[in-house]
């Protein structure tokens, strides 16, 4: 293979974006992997919120997740997640793995994660 034909094969490698980095509305209930609760995330308030909780429905409705922006190209936003180990609210960034999942970490490490509703 000739060097300019390696240069634009290289080029259009690492060019390509895989379906999974696709954008994603990801308004809407999703279902807590590790327990049975549903999060409703909704982008116009900037929250995530209990939907539905049903081993503690005294948290049905309360807000979880706030201050959710948006880091555009990177399908991955920055937000404030309440701890309730230290009574307040802790930086967390979400990332959109697909279009049915989404990952929270707090300084690199998952702290939960969320199955797209169906």
């Amino acid at each position: 293979m000739n060097k300019p034909s390696l240069i634009w094969g290289l080029l259009f490698l690492f060019s390509y974006q895989p379906v999974h980095a696709k954008s994603c509305d990801i308004s809407g209930i999703w279902q807590h992997a590790d327990k049975s609760a549903t999060l409703l995330v909704d982008l116009t308030k900037a929250e995530v919120s209990v939907h539905q909780h049903d081993e503690n429905p005294k948290a049905n409705g309360l807000v979880v997740i706030k201050d959710v922006t948006e880091i555009k190209p990177s399908h991955k936003w920055h937000a404030q997640m309440y701890n309730a180990a230290e009574n307040n609210f802790v930086k967390v960034d979400i990332y959109q793995e697909n279009c049915q999942i989404l990952r929270i970490y707090d300084n690199d490490k998952e702290i939960l994660k969320m199955l797209r509703n169906k």
